[in-house]
């Protein structure tokens, strides 16, 4: 496996202390004459990769170490598919592309950084906050997922009903969008929701039992409920928690409880908020239990131009079922027993 998130270059060699099973034979330094000792010690690795290959900045990497032969130049284009081919290319710069100049983090000296200012998704720009990323500029790394884009489903708030795109997310419970007045939101598509414009709105009171389930929460100066919810994106959303009607496809959910998020930090794109179908007691899955009997089901799409979809209430057809487990450390989590992936066959 080729990385550029990391320096040296291993693999599996005998006699071996712990190694997981691979496809090849084990390389054995014995029957090579240039051979040097390494340990071979390797944990929490699987599949049929033999090691690593590594293309960081580092002296360890093949990089510097043939910097003679290839001048520190490298290049290589990821398979889109599992059946397709792609290559990587040492020496040679990749022709018909355009070059951006890499940045140097001192603190991450093996890394690649660039910066990353927006992305184009069919034509449509996303612009990129510099707050996104926790350090200097983006890590190019091959060995991972640098970026992940929300599935959304648009939803209805207030009498009248105004439209709000939020991002549907199994992991956290509270749902909430974007309202006026703003000390601190995000530039998005869709104007702002404003609870004075509704009039089905109601504010909490903090000692209510929704309030008080709420990881983090105060009492405002009038004593309605403040809440705070952290992601594990590092994330912040900040607001008051109000009650409003909220609609799902054609159906009206009276008296919702929703943050309306007036200081959000390090959120981006086109979304208004989030829509949240943890187990918790304020999620949409809790909150209309009388409605949908605790069932929903999605299908993610699987490029960006296909459609999925959310559904309340009605079971998956056509699909085999598995018992979901619960974590008493994280009660608003949906866990299973996983047992074994196949990949073509």
């Amino acid at each position: 496996m080729f990385y550029t998130g990391s320096d040296l270059t291993w693999t599996q060699c005998v006699p071996c202390i712990n190694c997981y099973n691979q496809k090849n034979p084990f390389y054995d330094p014995t029957q090579s004459s240039t051979f040097t000792t390494i340990e071979c010690n390797n944990t929490g690795f699987h599949g049929h990769i033999d090691g690593f290959l590594g293309l960081g900045r580092g002296s360890l990497s093949i990089i510097s170490q043939a910097s003679n032969m290839y001048n520190n130049i490298f290049s290589y284009c990821l398979l889109s598919r599992i059946n397709k081919v792609g290559y990587l290319e040492l020496g040679s710069p990749a022709l018909g592309v355009k070059y951006t100049p890499i940045l140097t983090n001192l603190k991450k000296p093996s890394f690649y950084f660039l910066n990353l200012t927006s992305i184009f998704i069919w034509g449509e720009r996303i612009e990129l906050s510099p707050t996104i990323f926790s350090c200097p500029g983006t890590i190019l790394d091959s060995g991972t997922t640098f970026t992940r884009f929300p599935y959304v489903i648009k939803i209805g708030l207030g009498t009248p009903t105004k439209d709000f795109t939020v991002m549907f997310d199994t992991g956290s419970d509270l749902t909430w969008t974007q309202c006026i007045p703003c000390i601190n939101c995000y530039n998005k598509k869709n104007p702002f929701y404003d609870p004075t414009q509704s009039s089905t709105f109601t504010t909490i009171e903090c000692i209510s039992d929704y309030c008080t389930q709420l990881p983090l929460f105060r009492c405002s100066s009038t004593f309605t409920c403040i809440y705070e919810v952290r992601y594990a994106d590092h994330n912040i959303t900040k607001g008051s928690l109000i009650n409003d009607t909220l609609k799902f496809s054609n159906d009206n959910i009276p008296n919702f409880h929703f943050g309306c998020g007036d200081n959000n930090t390090r959120f981006h794109g086109q979304m208004d908020g989030f829509l949240g179908l943890g187990r918790g007691a304020l999620s949409i899955i809790s909150q209309a239990s009388n409605m949908y009997n605790n069932i929903f089901s999605y299908c993610l799409p699987s490029r960006i131009d296909k459609v999925g979809y959310l559904e309340l209430g009605s079971p998956a057809l056509g699909v085999k079922y598995t018992p979901m487990l619960t974590n008493p450390k994280m009660p608003s989590f949906y866990f299973l027993n996983l047992t074994a992936i196949f990949i073509w066959g």
